[in-house]
């Protein structure tokens, strides 16, 4: 009997963990693998309602005026400004990735551009001891 329950519990362990696996990689998946920047991709719902096809699309702490919708082809991008994001921290050997970011979007952040770990440290340091003061 120890035997079998151990093997239930060892299978819905892994049923979990596989669980979870999905669900990251739902969730948290770049955006076709052809994008020059990583790009989020939230979890969205399509069906259709009295003829129409209608997307609801999870974006958590995204105002909906910050949501902007674009039709490239037959693909609809989704973009969009998470509140309370005012810096981005990248490594300067990506700055060239900036260019693919909408310059609307570009021109309401603050881009810092490291070259090493302890630059992110300082920018870290400083920014919250500014915002302490």
């Amino acid at each position: 009997m120890t035997s079998t329950r151990h093997t239930m519990m060892w299978e819905a362990a892994v049923d979990a963990l596989e669980r979870a696996e999905r669900l990251h990689r739902q969730f948290f998946r770049l955006a076709g693998q052809h994008a020059r920047v990583p790009i989020w991709e939230p979890p969205i719902e399509v069906f259709e309602h009295d003829g129409r096809l209608a997307i609801v699309v999870a974006l958590p702490g995204v105002p909906p005026d910050q949501v902007s919708l674009d039709l490239e082809g037959g693909t609809l991008a989704v973009a969009a400004l998470r509140a309370g994001i005012g810096t981005v921290l990248l490594p300067a050997r990506n700055a060239a990735d900036l260019e693919g970011i909408p310059a609307d979007a570009r021109s309401q952040l603050r881009f810092v551009l490291l070259e090493t770990v302890d630059d992110a440290l300082r920018e870290l340091i400083e920014t919250r001891a500014v915002k302490r003061a």
